[in-house]
């Protein structure tokens, strides 16, 4: 293509479907992304959201998830370990967990926050009110001063990075659906990262962290309400 020539939009079908066994590659994937390098049995994860008959998944024919929404039970042996990595990063959790389901709603960076709104009324047409509270693990970040060098040829020199105590949102709907939380707290990544998280993010002036909400499952309609006049 030409620097001259425009680039045109691609038209892109996406496919709303139920989660089967050949999306649990995908589906682990996802979970990696939120979670990064925490030691959450993300296979069992995986399995659990496979085998249970409920969620939605996001693809085009083929492919692999591009997102994921669904609800899983605290209650569920394969949830024992997020349960207690949550209650040792703030113990106040424990006081929601006994009627409460996880929402995971994950996808790529570059899918369109457009899907969330009918990926959320699905969720509330096959969950109804199961759980009185509802867990999520969201991806937010501060802008801190970059580690990215002008000259590659020039050593960098050390700089104390300052950091911008406002908080921004890897998806946007977070920051929506954060106004509905009853509680919420957050928690560091590890500092061990593989080599292209916390490294690349630092290269472009991003720390990034995660915050866990706590929202009364009765607001979901409303959430979803408010989604779909932002986004749709």
């Amino acid at each position: 293509m030409s620097d001259n020539e425009a680039l045109s939009d691609v038209d892109v079908d996406f496919e709303f479907a139920e989660i089967k066994e050949i999306d649990y590659q995908g589906i682990k994937t996802l979970l990696k992304q939120l979670f990064t390098t925490l030691d959450l049995d993300l296979h069992l994860l995986s399995d659990l959201i496979v085998e249970q008959p409920k969620g939605t998944i996001v693809k085009v024919e083929d492919s692999d998830p591009y997102c994921l929404s669904t609800i899983l039970d605290f209650k569920h042996k394969a949830l024992t370990r997020l349960k207690n990595f949550l209650k040792s990063k703030n113990s106040k959790i424990t006081e929601y967990l006994d009627n409460a389901g996880f929402l995971v709603n994950e996808r790529l960076i570059n899918m369109p926050p457009q899907l969330v709104p009918p990926l959320f009324k699905l969720l509330l047409d096959e969950f109804k009110q199961e759980f009185k509270y509802l867990v999520m693990v969201i991806k937010v970040y501060r802008q801190i001063e970059s580690n990215a060098s002008d000259d590659e040829d020039e050593k960098p020199k050390k700089k104390k990075q300052k950091k911008d105590e406002s908080i921004y949102y890897f998806q946007p709907e977070d920051e929506y659906i954060e106004e509905h939380a009853v509680f919420s707290f957050d928690y560091k990544l590890p500092t061990k990262q593989s080599p292209d998280s916390r490294g690349t993010f630092s290269e472009f002036g991003i720390d990034p962290s995660r915050r866990v909400l706590v929202i009364e499952m009765k607001s979901l309609p409303k959430i979803q309400e408010q989604l779909q006049k932002l986004f749709c």
